[in-house]
């Protein structure tokens, strides 16, 4: 899986290089240069990023590979980087500088694929794969050389040099990458496919661009152009992902080692072809001399190399097989508990440590738990270690049915476990996982003999960086949170701090009841008028709208109020359907009134969260409420917050445009409290500020706050932006903001939240004073 810094990258260059595509057919000719250079130079510096972050995340023996695949794709933005400095001063010989880098990304990824080669294979077959990848060099590089003089037979042998050096270098390497699959026996993941495509479609455009250039054909601004920003993406993602990880199916092992023995025929098959389509080239003389040399050169090497592999190959294929499925097996029992087929502590303590380490670099949460059997010890006594060994065999099989597939599960020894957690959301997120191990053992367990045992675990949980970031400390810390977990009674979990296991057994049970009111609908919606001033400032305000408030009902009728469900909903997901509930009720209520009140103008405000607005069905479910109750756009107004918003730019914006091109109305709640500056405010599409009650209630003690205030408003009128200022609970408060120009209020001294039939009540009482 990709981080978001990956993501960010990849989505950052993928978006300049459409935009570069689409600006192709605009601009005019003297600019195409300058574009391409663009994104080019996006597109190797988002490669060589990617590189970086698959070197930093490396597992140990992937670091070699992967630190020459930086290096080579480095080089190509440094020679990058150094073409835009030649094109912007107008100094473009050749050779120059920028191709001495360019030329380093194969030579550097055939290494990287040589040190993969060198960590599984004997000397015998580590030369033999460096005689491969010789015949293949040698035909790719004859082919160059009759194509390029067929051409321009007058170059000079320097530049010819640099012009076969390009594709050759490329093209072998992805030779190479592909003879890597048979010599070790690899799967064919997806970062090695990546790779391999990125260097065949890196060397076949180098290939075409120098023909171009020899043909003096105009390639600015060309398609061609823009697939070499591809194959830089192809390289980047392939060296980010690339794993050599050997299958261990026999028959595709034997498909392997056939490939291996057929490689001499397809050497001699090159070598025929090589001849074939060289000869037929009579207009270039040398042609024939290339194919002979070229095709003598492959005999030769083949012929060396069937020699090695068959004074070698027959006696040592059995015996290096068994000495492979020995190391296999020793590496598996080296790292792994005998019984179980669990990681052991020494596999457990390196992932442990490489979790912590990528905690401090992401800065995300680590858990660990620490599982013990309760009484293991009088099973072993009464039922013997036999039915011991077989039940904790049971034990483990159960359990990593509850278990996530990125977690580690281990057995330290004895009937000890631990249970590495990464990339923890929160503390609750522990505690539900290891609620549902204890609720995995609650089922009696069906052993040899007719043997039925009942079992019970207790459960400690430490948690990164809360309670310690050392590995050996969070593994204490977990243990000592398992005995506590015993010392209250067993079958249960116990977090290594008291107050962490009590916040996060009251949030599961929040949770659980949250669950229960979604499905019984037990919730209901209050509505706080909002007030809009009198035109000429001194006169009453009238009720323009109204901000529906959910509430929690409860069995006994009393009320839950947003604090305390509101931060658990959204945690856990559960504020979409909250949400969706809201819109519909609110909206259905507006209905409402209007049907009793045929001239009502009302409208409704609705507060969304973050994670439901960023959802991808929530501005079609928007449009779906406001046609099935039958309800002007205009007439909602949404609320978010400025941080949800700021957050989440580029899913807001879109969001936003969509919503306001429909008519609803954007209100920006809260505002003052949060991180947006007036250069984003501008840009966003929305209709009004909610001034935060933190910038009301002290005034008019606080001369600071009066002026915030006033500030605020002033910079809504320059915006052309509504304000409506929140928790107006004095005269006093409503009087000096009215006087500052501050559009609408809501607040205390106008009127609490209210329930629905009062809300009619008020407004039909202000129909017949309009009438009277």
């Amino acid at each position: 899986m990709m981080s978001g810094n990956a993501k960010g990258v990849l989505f950052g260059a993928v978006t300049v290089v459409i935009l570069a595509i689409i600006g192709s057919f605009f601009v005019p000719q003297p600019w195409l240069p300058l574009l391409d250079n663009l994104h080019w130079t996006v597109s190797s510096g988002a490669a060589f990023l990617l590189a970086w972050m698959g070197y930093r995340q490396a597992y140990p023996e992937q670091r070699e590979p992967r630190r020459w695949f930086l290096l080579g794709i480095g080089s190509y933005f440094v020679g990058q980087l150094c073409w835009d400095v030649q094109s912007v001063i107008g100094w473009n010989p050749f050779p120059a500088p920028a191709d001495f880098f360019y030329l380093m990304l194969g030579p550097c990824c055939i290494l990287g694929l040589l040190s993969a080669l060198k960590l599984h294979l004997s000397h015998a077959k580590l030369t033999a794969a460096k005689l491969d990848m010789a015949v293949m060099t040698i035909a790719v590089i004859g082919l160059i050389l009759l194509i390029y003089m067929g051409r321009q037979a007058d170059s000079n042998a320097l530049q010819l040099l640099v012009l076969v050096f390009y594709p050759a270098g490329l093209l072998s390497a992805a030779c190479f990458a592909l003879l890597l699959v048979p010599f070790l026996r690899l799967r064919l993941q997806l970062g090695w496919l990546l790779l391999l495509g990125g260097l065949a479609l890196e060397g076949g455009i180098w290939m075409q661009w120098n023909l171009n250039v020899i043909d003096q054909v105009n390639i600015d601004g060309s398609l061609l152009n823009h697939v070499f920003s591809a194959s830089d993406l192809l390289l980047g993602l392939g060296a980010m992902h690339w794993m050599a990880t050997p299958s261990g199916n026999r028959t595709y092992i034997r498909i392997c080692q056939g490939i291996q023995r057929a490689i001499p025929l397809m050497a001699m098959l090159i070598a025929i072809s090589t001849i074939y389509f060289m000869m037929m080239d009579t207009a270039t003389p040398i042609a024939k001399s290339i194919a002979l040399a070229s095709c003598l050169s492959i005999i030769a090497l083949a012929m060396v190399r069937q020699s090695i592999l068959l004074a070698e190959s027959e006696r040592l294929l059995t015996a290096e097989q068994l000495i492979e499925e020995g190391q296999l097996r020793y590496q598996h029992l080296a790292h792994h508990d005998i019984l179980t087929g669990l990681p052991n502590r020494l596999l457990f303590q390196d992932r442990l440590s490489h979790a912590l380490a990528l905690s401090a670099r992401n800065n995300n949460r680590v858990g660990m738990l620490f599982i013990d059997i309760d009484h293991f010890k009088n099973i072993n006594d009464s039922l013997g270690h036999v039915i011991g060994d077989e039940l904790l065999v049971a034990i483990v099989e159960r359990l990593k049915l509850r278990i996530r597939e990125q977690d580690t599960f281990a057995r330290l020894g004895g009937d000890e476990f631990v249970l590495l957690i990464e990339q923890l959301q929160n503390a609750s997120e522990a505690a539900t996982i290891a609620s549902n191990l204890l609720d995995a053992l609650k089922t009696p367990f069906h052993l040899s003999g007719n043997c039925e045992v009942v079992i019970s675990a207790s459960i400690g949980i430490s948690v990164c960086p809360e309670d310690t970031q050392d590995a050996t400390q969070l593994i204490r810390n977990a243990d000592s949170a398992m005995y506590r977990a015993k010392d209250t009674g067993r079958n249960r979990y116990q977090f290594y701090t008291e107050e962490l296991t009590k916040r996060a057994q009251e949030r599961l049970m929040t949770e659980s009841r949250l669950r229960q009111a979604i499905r019984d609908k037990a919730f209901v919606l209050h509505y706080q008028p909002i007030y809009a001033k009198a035109e000429n400032v001194v006169g009453p305000p009238h009720i323009s709208s109204c901000e529906c408030l959910i509430r929690w009902q409860q069995e006994d009728g009393s009320l839950i109020y947003p604090d305390h469900f509101i931060p658990c909903a959204e945690e856990t997901g559960l504020i979409i359907p909250i949400g969706e509930w809201v819109l519909d009720h609110a909206c259905a209520q507006l209905a409402e009134w209007d049907t009793r009140l045929p001239d009502n103008t009302l409208s409704m405000a609705v507060n969304i969260s973050a994670r439901h607005f960023c959802d991808v069905n929530f501005v079609t479910t928007v449009h779906e409420v406001l046609k099935h109750h039958g309800i002007a756009p205009g007439r909602l107004t949404i609320e978010i917050t400025e941080n949800a918003v700021m957050d989440r730019m580029d899913i807001a914006i879109p969001t936003l445009q969509t919503l306001v091109r429909t008519g609803v109305h954007i209100a920006l709640d809260d505002f003052g409290t949060g991180q947006s500056s007036l250069a984003k405010l501008k840009t966003l599409p929305i209709h009004a500020l909610k001034i935060d009650r933190e910038f009301v209630k002290d005034i008019p003690d606080s001369t600071d706050d009066m002026q915030l205030a006033a500030s605020i408003i002033r910079m809504a009128q320059g915006l052309h932006l509504q304000t409506v200022a929140e928790g107006v609970e004095t005269q006093e408060q409503y009087d000096f903001l009215a006087q500052a120009g501050c559009d609408k209020f809501q607040g205390y001294l106008l009127s609490r939240p209210v329930t629905a039939e009062k809300i009619y009540t008020l407004l039909a009482a202000s129909a017949e004073l309009a009438t009277a």
